[in-house]
């Protein structure tokens, strides 16, 4: 078992580790909510989804990033569009046309088409 003086400092050691995730998270991953590589023996491809909006504004954005094979290749795709695009009127997300959006970002992106919407 352990004692009352071991088990007084867990708290504190929780909060410092939450303290340091926190600051990590906040300078350096910021607005990312993805980050996926694909590595084979012949190609290595990464993406990355950024998301953001500003403060009183009701347009999400949404930007993806594709680094190819060769490290020169990198394609971005951004949509920007109004929350209202994605919600019926009763104020459901339509998920059917979210994420066609998504996926014609996605496919935008790997086959180096570089467009914004």
């Amino acid at each position: 078992t352990l004692d009352y003086d071991t088990t007084t400092y867990v708290p504190y050691r929780y909060f410092i580790l939450n303290l340091i995730l926190v600051i990590y998270t906040f300078i350096f991953e910021k607005d990312i909510i993805f980050l996926g590589e694909k590595n084979t023996s012949e190609m290595k491809e990464r993406l990355t989804i950024h998301t953001n909006t500003k403060k009183y504004s009701d347009i999400y954005n949404i930007t993806f990033e594709f680094h190819g094979s060769n490290s020169s290749s990198k394609t971005k795709h951004k949509i920007e569009k109004s929350f209202g695009n994605w919600f019926d009127v009763n104020g459901l997300l339509s998920t059917e046309i979210f994420e066609r959006e998504l996926a014609d970002g996605l496919e935008s992106v790997r086959s180096g088409k570089l467009h914004i919407q």
